[in-house]
């Protein structure tokens, strides 16, 4: 009887780390699905910040004609959100403002201008302000004209 009992407990004890391996391996998606859902609820919110921060920053510019344009697109690989800001008003294209929030919730902010880009800054959507955003548009004004040289 007790080899049996031995090679019952083995079992019940051998399927127990099964289990246990395959709810640690799981974890890290799990942790990972989480923070997802964490960025997509707070993407709402995000976007009314941006708008709000190009509406307050065009309306100081309606008097030069050049306002700034918000586009959204959704859903890349590597991204939740990406969000373009270009300054309207002027002959050809210039540089656009890049901003791309992957599932942690990072912020990925990138000036493009032809085939050259350049990171402004990466920062948390949780914690991120309505002048943030606006000096991240002053910048995309500053790259369309920008301090002349002495």
């Amino acid at each position: 009887m007790d080899s049996d009992r031995n090679r019952r407990i083995a079992r019940v004890l051998a399927e127990r780390e099964r289990e246990r391996a395959v709810t640690q391996a799981s974890q890290p998606d799990r942790e990972r699905r989480e923070a997802r859902e964490r960025v997509i609820a707070e993407m709402p919110s995000l976007e009314t910040k941006l708008a709000g921060a190009v509406d307050e920053l065009n309306d100081q510019l309606s008097p030069s004609g050049l306002p700034v344009k918000f586009e959204t697109r959704r859903h890349t690989p590597s991204a939740e959100a990406v969000y373009t800001c270009s300054l309207m008003g002027r002959e050809g294209p210039g540089p656009v403002l890049v901003l791309s929030v992957d599932f942690t919730g990072r912020l990925n902010s990138v000036l493009r201008a032809g085939d050259h880009s350049s990171r402004l800054q990466t920062t948390d959507i949780f914690s991120l302000k309505r002048e943030d955003l606006i000096d991240l548009l002053v910048a995309l004004l500053e790259a369309h004209y920008p301090p002349a040289r002495s």
